[in-house]
């Protein structure tokens, strides 16, 4: 079992100067990640949100297809192969119409906590 203390929590976090970042916790440490590293912060949580998925589907988006294998598009329904694939373990299975970063965006949710190694 992996000891937790060395696992990464990243969620959107008020600073001590008030403002919002999306952040990664390690070991008892707190800092923002993706675009909001670089800049002063946000006057909401959902600003911060809003700019670390902007920053994650910039940076960790990427369109494929799985050979022999077929989905349903989680849109329409329709039968597919193609997918988008997020940091590697998102992974939304969309036809061609619907596999397009437009629709990446309405479905592609960063609020909360996420936790992994």
């Amino acid at each position: 079992m992996r000891d937790l203390k060395y696992m990464n929590y990243d969620q959107a976090r008020q600073l001590v100067n008030l403002t919002w970042h999306y952040t990664r916790m390690n070991d008892d440490r707190i800092y923002p990640i993706g675009y909001c590293a670089d800049h002063d912060g946000h006057i909401t949580q959902k600003e911060a949100e809003d700019c670390y998925k902007k920053y994650t589907l910039d940076n960790n988006l990427i369109f494929g297809s799985i050979d022999n294998a077929q989905f349903k598009c989680e849109i329409c329904g329709v039968w597919t192969s193609k997918d988008a694939l997020i940091n590697g373990w998102h992974i939304y299975h969309l036809c061609d119409e619907h596999c397009n970063r437009t629709t990446v965006e309405t479905l592609y949710d960063c609020s909360g906590e996420s936790m992994h190694s």
